[in-house]
């Protein structure tokens, strides 16, 4: 077995544009699972052309660093692997894995270019055909539910017609809806900031009760001073009143040597 030299992007690729699951056309293998709430890679990656000179679809003089290039890789879920490696590798040549590959990865390509400079009226022709196209995949449901039970099969019908009607009074979709999807979606886009603004605001009124009670301590001292000082001034008055009855005491004890 050849030396493997993925590099972070190949992974990130494979996984981006495999549509989330098993290359293998049909197979819904998906791409992640989660093992004790920590996701886990759950397929493997397969060589188009072999890793080695002796593996299945080898080009002896590919080099290395072809054979681990992103051209030449694909996501098989264990059982495909060894299907298409150590199984059946005579009935999976080159050209039907490059057309997998090809299959798969064009039509992700696709679905990613189309997400990028979205506008409300492109929104809205996404999800008015996403609603046509699981409408008809119900229909060819139903038709084959028909088959095993009609009259329940039938029940349905009337649903889905009656649906039908409700539509045929207005869009699926009106220009508001759009209009407020497509403005939620840029706001959503500054949660962070928000959040960051919103948590110094929290921060802030949490200290504005240690500010009242200091505020209210400052005013529960004036209102001690206030009492101190009317008391002051009573003593002022007191002593006000002693300076006159002293100079009473004076003038009589002058006047009482006069009559010695």
């Amino acid at each position: 077995m050849g030396k493997r030299n993925y590099t972070a992007g190949d992974r990130a690729g494979l996984i981006s544009l495999s549509q989330g699951s098993c290359y293998w056309p049909g197979c819904s293998t998906p791409v992640l699972v989660f093992v004790k709430g920590r996701p886990k890679i759950n397929l493997q990656i397969a060589h188009i052309f072999a890793s080695s000179d002796g593996g299945p679809r080898a080009i002896p003089d590919l080099e290395e660093k072809e054979r681990d290039s992103f051209t030449n890789l694909i996501l098989l879920c264990k059982p495909h692997h060894d299907t298409v490696d150590k199984d059946e590798p005579e009935n999976y040549p080159p050209e039907t894995l490059l057309e997998w590959k090809r299959e798969r990865e064009t039509s992700g390509q696709a679905a990613l270019a189309g997400l990028s400079n979205v506008t409300e009226e492109r929104l809205q022709e996404i999800i008015t055909d996403a609603i046509k196209q699981r409408d008809q995949q119900v229909k060819n449901a139903l038709d084959r539910f028909a088959e095993i039970d009609s009259e329940s099969a039938a029940a349905l019908r009337e649903l889905l017609d009656e649906l039908d009607e409700f539509r045929r009074h207005g869009p699926i979709l009106n220009e508001d809806t759009v209009s407020m999807l497509h403005s939620a979606a840029s706001q959503l886009g500054h949660l962070p900031d928000s959040a960051n603004t919103l948590s110094e605001a929290a921060s802030k009124i949490a200290n504005l009760e240690d500010s009242a009670n200091s505020l209210d301590d400052a005013a529960d001292k004036a209102a001690g001073l206030n009492d101190i000082a009317t008391a002051l001034n009573s003593a002022a008055d007191k002593a006000s009143d002693l300076s006159y009855i002293a100079s009473d005491l004076r003038d009589a004890a002058a006047r009482m040597e006069d009559f010695r």
